[in-house]
Parts: structure tokens; C-alpha cells; sequence
């Protein structure tokens, strides 16, 4: 009975000390395809799409400062192809309207 009680102890301590990666490259990566959207004037030209990779991003950042290294990751992932979206849904609005500056 002791040696039981003494793994499920051990076998619990060692999984708390599991660390989390810390999503420092995809929050960089997020925060670069937020940064493109903006760019794009996505809140103008794609507003929809621009909102849920507006909550995403945020969402992921509060997760982040939280500690929720998994969640955050999950959302930051989620941000960056919804900002990737709008962003090129803005810039074929802008070129085909022939307003702003479709590079």
C-alpha cells in the first residue's frame, strides 16, 4: 500500500513540473499578421473577418499574460490566419474598388 501511495505521489509531482512551451513565436507571428491586416485597412474593407482576428489575437494575449501558454498558443494560431484572411480580402477589396494601396 505504501509503494502504491509513493507512485501516485511521485508520478503526480513530476507531472506538475511538465513545463508548457511558451508561444513567443506564435504570438510574434500573430502580432505580424494583425499588424498586415490593420495595414490593409481590414477594419474597413474586411470587418468581419478583421473582428474575429481582432478577438483571437486579444483573446490569445490576455491567455498569455495568464499563463495559459497552451491556450494561447491555440488562439494566437487562430488570429493568424483570420488576419492573413482579412488581409487579403482587404487588399482585392481596394484593388478592385481602385481605393487605397493594393501592394
Amino acid at each position: 500500500m505504501q509503494k502504491l501511495v509513493l507512485f501516485f505521489l511521485s508520478s503526480f509531482l513530476f507531472s506538475a513540473c511538465t513545463t508548457t512551451k511558451i508561444p513567443v513565436h506564435e504570438y510574434a507571428i500573430a502580432k505580424a499578421a494583425y499588424d498586415g491586416a490593420v495595414n490593409a485597412e481590414a477594419v474597413k474593407f474586411a470587418p468581419k473577418i478583421f473582428y474575429k482576428a481582432d478577438r483571437s489575437f486579444k483573446n490569445g494575449e490576455q491567455l498569455y499574460k495568464d499563463r495559459y501558454y497552451e491556450e494561447a498558443r491555440k488562439e494566437f494560431l487562430i488570429a493568424k490566419k483570420l488576419a492573413e484572411k482579412a488581409e487579403n480580402e482587404a487588399r482585392v477589396k481596394q484593388f478592385n474598388s481602385g481605393e487605397g494601396n493594393a501592394e
